[in-house]
């Protein structure tokens, strides 16, 4: 199953990152990727392990889940390409 997310992610990160930058970054970024990790997982849980649509009664939370979690791993993103890019212009600038 978490697979299954992770390519979901991963695709889905891959067309996003063709969106415009001036509206999309890290955090929207980690937010449609947390958002599709949970629907593939959704969809691969519907499929093979409960095959019924009661599953998706679970939507909402998983949702709440991807949105805080999406959230808070892109700010942690950003932070982390922010240090990273005044530590090269540091190391140029010596």
């Amino acid at each position: 199953m978490s697979l299954t997310g992770a390519l979901f992610s991963l695709l889905t990160l891959g067309l996003a990152y063709r969106l415009p930058r001036r509206w999309f970054g890290p955090v929207s970024w980690s937010i449609l990727a947390a958002f599709a990790h949970i629907g593939g997982q959704l969809v691969l849980a519907r499929l093979w392990l409960i095959p019924h649509n009661g599953l998706f009664l679970m939507v909402p939370f998983f949702a709440v889940a991807a949105l805080v979690f999406g959230i808070i791993n892109g700010l942690l993103a950003t932070r982390l390409l922010a240090e990273l890019s005044a530590n090269q212009s540091e190391v140029e600038n010596a």
